[in-house]
């Protein structure tokens, strides 16, 4: 659960009259009771190895962004989106030169002018 779905599930199991929980008290608590959120448990590529592949079962072409946001709304596994690239480098490294060689590749252009005003660039904005 999320801090907030928490603070909501705990006020049928207390006496809210008399007494009171915020978000922030909840952070304390967990806290000090070591009780930690999936980014403060520090995983691994090899943590995380599982519930890829479950969802790489079901989206085999699903890049890193959208495998980062299902990580995080599906599996409620909050990772950075390094680890998860490093994790397809390790695991599905020929995925994911297919996956550039489809889009192009990661070709970074050059642009040049031949002098000041030799092009002029508007957008919607330009009065």
């Amino acid at each position: 659960m999320s801090y907030p779905q928490m603070v909501k599930h705990l006020k049928g199991h207390y006496n809210t009259a008399e007494y009171g929980l915020s978000l922030e008290s909840l952070k304390k608590k967990c806290r000090k009771w070591g009780i930690q959120r999936a980014r403060g448990q520090a995983l691994t590529t090899q943590d995380i190895g599982p519930a890829i592949e479950r969802i790489r079962q079901r989206f085999p072409n699903q890049g890193m962004q959208d495998m980062w946001n299902t990580l995080r709304v599906e599996e409620d596994i909050h990772i950075s989106e390094k680890k998860i690239l490093a994790y397809m480098r390790r695991y599905h490294p020929e995925e994911l030169e297919a996956r550039l060689r489809e889009r192009g590749g990661m070709v970074r252009s050059q642009f040049w002018a031949a002098g000041v005003n030799d092009i002029w660039t508007l957008d919607q904005h330009d009065k």
